[in-house]
């Protein structure tokens, strides 16, 4: 007797969490075909440390390649550039409306002082654009420093 009534309670607690993962997957998906962001893009920065060789170095702006997942309003994405040495930063964030706001941290090698955020704007004139401002440290200065970041859908600028 004992272990039938074990059995349905475990059941009922597998259906009640297959019914609210089932339900927070249909609302994240809502959520995501309103605001859907994912995709590939091109990121520009200034004042961020190139971390390529020296003789590649821009003079102003660094440009990397930004690949984004969504699943409701959180994103993650993966930031590479690819002249500079296979470096990679992770990326974490949440959408709210035309608001993006998160962290980054560089993976790739790893780095316990190369982190920092962002808060990006999508541009009224350029739906497929969003500017805005990272904060984070500077491994060559050793310094907190900032600077804008920029984010352009690539599959809609042609690219």
């Amino acid at each position: 007797m004992d272990a039938l009534w074990l059995g349905g309670v475990v059941l009922g607690a597998v259906i009640s969490l297959a019914i609210r993962e089932g339900y927070a997957w249909g609302r994240d998906k809502r959520v995501e075909r309103k605001n859907s962001i994912r995709g590939s893009y091109t990121t520009s920065t200034t004042g961020s440390a190139f971390r390529g060789p020296s003789d590649r170095e821009p003079t102003r702006t660094i440009r990397r390649a930004l690949v984004l997942t969504q699943r409701g309003r959180e994103i993650r994405g993966v930031e590479t550039g690819s002249d500079e040495n296979d470096v990679r930063w992770e990326l974490r964030g949440e959408v709210n409306g035309e608001f993006i706001v998160g962290t980054y941290r560089q993976t790739s090698p790893p780095s316990v002082i190369d982190k920092g955020a962002f808060h990006l704007e999508r541009d009224s004139r350029d739906p497929s654009v969003y500017r805005g401002l990272w904060v984070g440290w500077h491994p060559q200065r050793r310094d907190l420093t900032s600077g804008q970041y920029e984010w352009t859908r690539a599959a809609e600028r042609g690219r």
